[in-house]
């Protein structure tokens, strides 16, 4: 394994709050149900401070929380987690964004509930480092040109994507590593690295490994973009 468990922090499970109206009630009409702002990440500024919990009655789902899928059917939630599920298995970070993007799925909620009752650690686990670097590389590929040239949700999802599972910490350790390796993001990396060493040099390893099955397929740009991170990585420059 190429991460170190250390927080043991709670599996991401929603809170479901409402809170009554003043105003009475309509014999004819039911009255829809308020929302909470969503306070779970404390009391300081959040990004994501207005984002609503699930109403009362309805089944909570880790990571389909957020925009309009808290009011969504609950068979209709479990679908998306289940589609997150199958695009987590193949790495497939692009749509993973494009879904964080485009219906503001909970990544964070999703690899912490993962991470905590599915066998393994479910789709929080990406095992081979230099496997999954390469499949997640290969998944935002797939998103360099989209049809008629408008924007891309994968490209203008993934950074929002890599903040969820830094704050995800320790639970979303794995993700973070790769996206930040893809991103160059050194910041995300380090909050994973956290002066532990064994890590760093196992992710320097890993990267290696890519650099150089990169340069055996004679994909110059992908080594050159690896190599050249790991040194500012490193805070060197040279040859590796």
């Amino acid at each position: 394994r190429w991460v170190v468990g250390g927080e043991t922090n709670g599996n991401g499970n929603e809170t479901q709050r409402t809170r009554d109206s003043d105003s009475p009630k309509s014999s004819h009409s039911p009255k829809a149900p308020e929302y909470s702002p969503n306070t779970e990440h404390g009391s300081g500024h959040d990004e994501h401070a207005a984002t609503l919990h699930t109403p009362r009655g309805m089944r909570s789902v880790p990571g389909a929380r957020g925009g309009i899928l808290p009011v969504l059917p609950t068979v209709i939630r479990l679908a998306i987690r289940e589609h997150a599920r199958c695009l987590a298995r193949n790495v497939d970070l692009g749509n993973l964004s494009a879904l964080c993007r485009l219906i503001d799925f909970d990544a964070r909620a999703f690899f912490a509930d993962e991470s905590a009752s599915a066998q393994n650690g479910g789709a929080a686990r990406l095992g081979d480092f230099p496997k999954a670097l390469a499949l997640a590389s290969e998944s935002m590929k797939r998103h360099d040109n989209p049809p008629g040239g408008g924007s891309n949700p994968a490209w203008a999802g993934v950074g929002h994507f890599l903040e969820q599972t830094v704050k995800g910490g320790s639970l979303c350790a794995e993700w973070t590593l790769v996206t930040a390796t893809l991103l160059r993001r050194k910041d995300a990396l380090r909050a994973v690295f956290a002066g532990r060493v064994e890590i760093e040099e196992a992710w320097e390893r890993g990267v290696l490994s890519c650099a150089d099955a990169a340069r055996e397929r004679n994909d110059s740009q992908t080594s050159a973009f690896l190599t050249e991170f790991l040194e500012e990585v490193r805070g060197k420059k040279g040859p590796v």
